[in-house]
């Protein structure tokens, strides 16, 4: 199964509009990355890789920001700059990643909340770390993907008509016709010689070649004849 992200031209480094946009996601990035040896020393290492991912995802996406500069440099020249070279082209990357954890990161905290509720009725005095770390991260991950979101739909509306949201491999999937005449190709990329034509806002099939037409010139035999 293939997620249909929608196309856009987020690529390269981010201009400063946009980082003036993902200042809070910086603020937020700074807290993940203080919040990572805290979930480490309070729910281990696996759960603590969720918060890692986003860390590295964001600071890759702030690469060009004065403030995470040194940060990325350190990551970059680290076995981790394999995942480089960052930038606007990890925008859906953060999107997804912050929601996702943002998402499982709520859901464990109103699981926990509930155990240590039901503990103090009993009597029992359950420090509330763990409860306070899974809320900060569920609080930080979800400003970095509502941000990050804003920025990716200021790019697709700054883009125009030439980013249209949802599209699978046919550029006319959603039923628009061609600004155009279009040349298709065979499959094995050789060209038909003919061009789109547009009627009524659809395509309705190539022209023939200029080659004139030469109709049949022999003789038949009707089935069932002697």
């Amino acid at each position: 199964m293939v997620v249909p992200l929608p196309p856009t031209s987020a690529q390269g480094e981010a201009s400063e509009d946009l980082l003036r946009m993902m200042r809070p996601a910086k603020y937020c990035t700074i807290g993940l990355w203080v919040l990572v040896p805290i979930r480490l020393i309070l729910d281990g290492l696996f759960n603590c890789l969720a918060v890692l991912f986003s860390a590295l995802c964001c600071t890759y996406l702030l690469m060009n920001d004065p403030s995470m500069a040194s940060c990325y440099s350190c990551l970059f020249n680290s076995p981790l700059g394999a995942c480089g070279p960052g930038g606007l082209q990890c925008l859906l990357p953060a999107i997804f990643i912050c929601v996702i954890n943002c998402l499982f990161d709520g859901i464990r905290f109103f699981s926990t909340i509930s155990i240590t509720v039901h503990l103090a009725k009993l009597g029992f005095v359950v420090p509330m770390l763990l409860e306070l770390s899974l809320l900060l991260s569920f609080v930080l991950q979800g400003v970095i993907g509502w941000v990050a979101y804003k920025v990716f739909k200021q790019i697709s509306s700054s883009a125009g008509d030439a980013s249209q949201p949802f599209l699978g491999g046919d550029p006319y999937a959603i039923g628009q016709p061609p600004a155009g005449p279009v040349s298709y190709r065979t499959t094995f990329g050789a060209p038909t010689g003919g061009q789109v034509n547009q009627i009524s806002g659809g395509v309705i099939g190539a022209s023939r070649n200029n080659r004139g037409f030469v109709p049949f010139g022999g003789s038949g035999r009707q089935l069932g004849g002697e």
